[in-house]
């Protein structure tokens, strides 16, 4: 059988246990990198130098090497099933038969104490939803799709549960899927958020009363007269809010980046925090904790100047 052939296979059995997003990102992966090199190799033939030169390859384009580790990721699961099927009898790209691929240190940005003042003062001018989109995205670090997929059963009060997160999928509609990882959260807001959360409610209620429809919890929290946003509009209106602003560069998704280490700053342990991000498990947070030692280096700055600077004075 011809990879060509066992991809579809493969890719029918995984979908199973694969979100919709996850599926069409396999699906691409499949389509631009994997079949043009190994698609018209029988897979019994396949041999772990085959994958060195695939590998190879793709180090031959320039790609980041977390990219490579994931298309190797997605080849070594195709063959490991093959393995399972008993098509073939060892995996070639199994762990300890090929060069591992070094991890590259993943930086984000995040912004610091007078780069989220200015962009708290700047929200004061822009309109209800999307100044509560920025302060939820801030306080909770919700994910972009979880934001959009919010909707207004889930929150009482204080209390919100992150339950989907909403996608788009190139020639399909709108719809909804699980938070990562398949688990719901729930989270506590702050007062004010909750606050600035009910005024929207109000006047959403208010707008669909003026067209003469039937306002429901099942809305959508930052839609328009209860449908879902388009995924991609939060990024594309934060864009031109920094622009329009002169307010510094980041990523949507770094507002997430930013609330998980204002509130490690501030003494929330890592822990809590790991369980408002919706992380799996403490590693993935701990990448945050190189923002710590940066405050503790800021801190040693401060003890030279009360410590020792003052001794000039007496």
């Amino acid at each position: 059988m011809k990879i060509t052939e066992f991809c579809s296979v493969w890719l029918t059995v995984k979908k199973r246990s694969l979100s919709p997003t996850t599926e069409q990102s396999y699906a691409d992966a499949l389509q631009r990198v994997i079949l043009p090199f190994f698609g018209d190799m029988e897979i019994e033939k396949i041999t772990s130098l085959d994958v060195e030169m695939f590998i190879a390859a793709l180090y031959g384009q320039n790609l980041a090497s977390e990219t490579i580790r994931r298309y190797l990721a997605i080849f070594r699961s195709m063959m490991s099933k093959a393995v399972a099927l008993g098509l073939i009898d060892g995996n070639p790209a199994a762990h300890g038969k090929i060069e591992s691929i070094r991890r590259e240190e993943r930086f984000f940005d995040v912004l610091d104490e007078m780069g989220l003042l200015r962009l708290l003062a700047a929200l004061d001018s822009v309109e209800l939803r999307w100044k509560v989109y920025v302060l939820f995205a801030l306080d909770t670090g919700a994910r972009r799709g979880e934001c959009v997929g919010l909707q207004w059963k889930d929150i009482q009060g204080r209390e919100v549960w992150i339950r989907r997160s909403g996608y788009k999928l190139t020639g399909k509609p709108k719809a909804t899927k699980d938070p990562k990882g398949r688990r719901s959260r729930k989270v506590y807001v702050a007062a004010r958020t909750a606050e600035l959360l009910g005024a929207l409610r109000r006047e959403q209620k208010k707008n669909c009363l003026k067209v003469g429809k039937s306002w429901k919890d099942s809305f959508f929290v930052f839609g328009d007269f209860g449908e879902m946003l388009h995924p991609s509009s939060p990024t594309s209106w934060f864009d031109k809010f920094l622009k329009r602003h002169n307010l510094p560069k980041i990523r949507l998704h770094d507002l997430r980046h930013t609330s998980a280490t204002q509130l490690l700053l501030h003494g929330v342990d890592l822990r809590t925090v790991s369980g408002r991000l919706g992380h799996a498990d403490l590693e993935v947070t701990q990448r945050y904790l190189h923002f710590m030692a940066d405050a503790d280096k800021d801190a040693a700055e401060k003890v030279e100047l009360f410590l020792y600077q003052n001794k000039k004075m007496v």
